[in-house]
């Protein structure tokens, strides 16, 4: 089960035994291959991270219209934006 909250977390729980895993939102790009870079970036430096947008095709079966966001797991919110703004500098 997924759901975004009123702050846009978006939120998931697979088994509902386990532990929620609330996703932050590290970055939020119009293009799927820049949020695919990062979440790359993110991976390489251990931190697990999705495009939840990636998934979900439009209409016409092409690319997602709406904005695409990198999330990570809350915990690792503050590391991802360091990430980001040291590849931003750069």
């Amino acid at each position: 089960m997924n759901y975004t909250d009123a702050n846009g977390d978006l939120t998931l729980e697979c088994d509902p035994s386990a532990d929620v895993i609330r996703l932050k939102a590290v970055a939020t790009f119009g293009d799927p291959v820049e949020a695919s870079i990062l979440r790359g970036r993110l991976e390489q430096a251990g931190i697990e991270a999705c495009v939840p947008e990636e998934l979900s095709a439009t209409a016409f079966g092409g690319l997602p219209l709406n904005p695409v966001t990198v999330r990570v797991a809350q915990q690792d919110l503050a590391a991802a934006q360091a990430i980001l703004a040291a590849s931003t500098e750069a």
